[in-house]
């Protein structure tokens, strides 16, 4: 490849990074990946009926990490981080103690229907580049991530063949 489309490449995502958009994207309350977890929370959650318990919009851990493309104790980190500052409750299922629901409180219920200022940022950015340029950007950066998760999953294995050698030295 082209070294200086390598370069242009790194400098664009650089300058994406320091536009700093957790200054135009969400209320400081909590940090931006807790913020985006809570907005995933609300987006992604079901609403479920559970014996004792009053119908509830929530997700499970599994499910977060999923969506949200971190490992299962990142997130379970966040959540904990999260219940402590009042921002989600679990919910035990009685059927099978394993599994647990996150779903979020009135507080950051609250805290994000005051952070309407995000949805206005993505509006004006998906009206500044139109729905085609959204559209390929958006099928880019999917291709982008898949494409880092690629390398990420090598350099575990890389990492976890290495150790496994050591191990027989």
């Amino acid at each position: 490849m082209n070294e200086h489309l390598e370069k242009r490449f790194f400098n664009e995502l650089r300058r994406i990074r320091h536009l700093n958009m957790s200054g135009l994207t969400h209320n400081h309350a909590v940090p931006q990946g807790a913020f985006f977890m809570l907005h995933t929370i609300d987006e992604k959650g079901e609403l479920y009926t559970l014996d004792g318990v009053e119908p509830f919009k929530g997700i499970t851990v599994s499910e977060l990490s999923e969506v949200l493309n971190v490992s299962k104790p990142a997130v379970s980190r966040m959540v904990n981080d999260l219940e402590n500052k009042g921002m989600i409750q679990r919910i035990l299922t009685k059927s099978d103690r394993r599994l647990v629901y996150v779903c979020l409180s009135d507080t950051a219920n609250k805290l994000l229907a005051e952070s309407s200022e995000h949805r206005k940022v993505m509006k004006r950015v998906v009206n500044g580049l139109g729905e085609e340029d959204t559209a390929t950007l958006i099928r880019i950066m999917d291709k982008l991530n898949g494409i880092m998760e690629e390398i990420r999953k090598d350099k575990h294995d890389e990492k976890k063949c290495n150790r496994e050698k050591g191990d027989l030295l």
